[in-house]
């Protein structure tokens, strides 16, 4: 790599925010800049029920979410003059949209918690086939909102909508497609939707043959790094911008994050992936299908020589609701200072919450069923929002320690460090009840993990390195790493 400059653009989409990020290569130098940030998290409406009333739904604005790419990428072309190479989007590992024969959305775009897929497994895809089966072929265990899932209770309860379809476009290609016509899907995500072997990222028929789901809808599975286009000439003068590829990064905000985590010793460290959900895992070259894995809920998500082994934890999910439903009724919103003030200021381990707990996956109201959790559970309810806040990171916390335990039983490998890489690394507090409930070092960073994930892996693309390790050893020498001792 000589000096010259080069930047490039990570789209980040996350299931409560996005942003855009430019990344740019001076040399051995380089440096990430936020050149936009947004607020998600869907958008909430009722319709009229079968048997009447209302039915909550919740959908996805896809068209908000592209109109903030595009003045994101302006803002972008506006803060360097290091020439933009690429373009690369990641978002959360679930939802897609329908397209017809003319490439035009059939309609809005279900939001992965919502309720309509609380059932359908039960109903009819377990009958068909078992969660053990899913999971030794698959090397996942079943969640309600992979695609198999979401393509089940189409093909139950609206089969006109796949006969007119012509294609699933997951969110992030949605985006690509707009940005430069291509529905190809990188293999990151389509491995965590349940619909391929594990280990492999082709569709597995038996498999879609138990959701009902027609092949032929199924998008283009491309491998991470793979130059799906050019931006649109129509974008490219919008947002002045000029011509530049549009790169199929790993699509998956997970696999991102943790393509950039600085892990020296791969066999013997813990990476948590840090946000709205916590991923808790460690990288390994083949997946790990046996009786343990399957009773730890572990998930094998990746390909053969990438494979993430880990499980979904409910990250700052609840933390989140609850500074949105307090918002409510004080009139103002807190902000995320005073959340963490409040919650070291409170008394530690008064009661304990299990952040797996699905009542408290998406409840009309978080701080009842927290409270009703601890009812449940023969615990005390805290007298304060500082201690109900306190009590559930040290949940988060104690379920990290909890999953890295399974990890190391089940991998036989002892973890000497925590690497916690994304935005969750940025909260001090946090890091240091991980690192004391797992009696263990915590290093924390990079914060901006899933977006440096997308742009090494557009930087080899384009062939500014030659290899995304070559590429990371470059960004982790411009980026400090915080570390955090266990208190005891």
């Amino acid at each position: 790599m000589g000096k010259k400059s080069a930047a490039f653009v990570a789209v980040d989409l996350g299931a409560s925010g996005g942003k855009l990020s430019l990344g740019i290569f001076e040399g051995r130098q380089f440096r990430i800049e936020e050149v936009h940030r947004f607020d998600n998290g869907g958008v909430t409406v009722w319709a009229h029920g079968a048997e009447g009333g209302a039915v909550e739904k919740n959908y996805w604005d896809d068209l908000a979410l592209f109109s903030h790419i595009v003045e994101g990428l302006r803002r972008a072309g506006a803060a360097t003059t290091a020439p933009i190479l690429s373009i690369g989007v990641d978002t959360w590992g679930s939802d897609a949209a329908l397209l017809n024969a003319h490439g035009e959305s059939m309609g809005p775009i279900h939001c992965y918690r919502d309720h309509r897929l609380d059932t359908i497994r039960e109903e009819h895809l377990f009958p068909k086939i078992s969660p053990r089966e899913l999971f030794d072929i698959t090397g996942i265990p079943s969640q309600p909102w992979y695609m198999l899932n979401q393509l089940c209770w189409l093909s139950r309860y609206r089969p006109e909508m796949l006969d007119l379809a012509a294609t699933v476009v997951p969110i992030g290609s949605l985006m690509q497609y707009y940005l430069c016509g291509s529905k190809a899907a990188e293999q990151s995500w389509t491995v965590v939707q349940q619909m391929t072997r594990a280990g492999e990222g082709q569709y597995d028929d038996r498999l879609l043959s138990a959701g009902g789901i027609p092949r032929r809808i199924l998008p283009e599975v491309v491998v991470p790094g793979t130059v799906v286009g050019t931006i649109r000439r129509e974008l490219a003068e919008l947002t002045g911008l000029g011509s530049c590829k549009v790169v199929a990064v790993k699509m998956h905000d997970t696999a991102s994050a943790f393509t950039a985590a600085p892990v020296d010793d791969v066999k013997n460290s813990l990476i948590v992936s840090s946000g709205t959900w916590s991923l808790v895992g460690k990288l390994t070259d083949e997946p790990l299908i046996n009786d343990a894995a399957f009773e730890g809920r572990l998930s094998n998500e990746g390909v053969r020589g990438d494979v993430r082994l880990l499980r979904n934890v409910m990250g700052t999910w609840p933390v989140q609701q609850l500074r949105a439903e307090w918002a409510r009724a004080d009139g103002e919103e807190m902000s995320w200072a005073e959340i963490v003030r409040m919650a070291e200021s409170a008394k530690p381990r008064l009661v304990r919450i299990d952040v797996d707990d699905e009542a408290i996956y998406n409840p009309p109201d978080m701080g009842a069923a927290l409270c009703e959790q601890l009812r449940r559970t023969g615990q005390a309810v805290p007298t304060d929002r500082g201690e109900l806040l306190r009590a559930v990171y040290e949940g988060l916390a104690d379920k990290i320690a909890e999953v890295g335990e399974i990890l190391e039983r089940v991998t036989g490998r002892r973890h000497k460090a925590i690497h916690v890489v994304g935005g969750g690394a940025r909260n001090a507090m946090l890091n240091q009840f991980i690192a004391d409930a797992a009696d263990m070092a915590v290093h924390a960073g990079p914060f901006e993990a899933t977006s440096i994930g997308s742009i090494l892996v557009q930087a080899v693309a384009c062939g500014l390195f030659d290899s995304i390790d070559q590429a990371r050893q470059v960004v982790l020498a411009s980026i400090g790493i915080e570390l955090y001792e266990p208190a005891c």
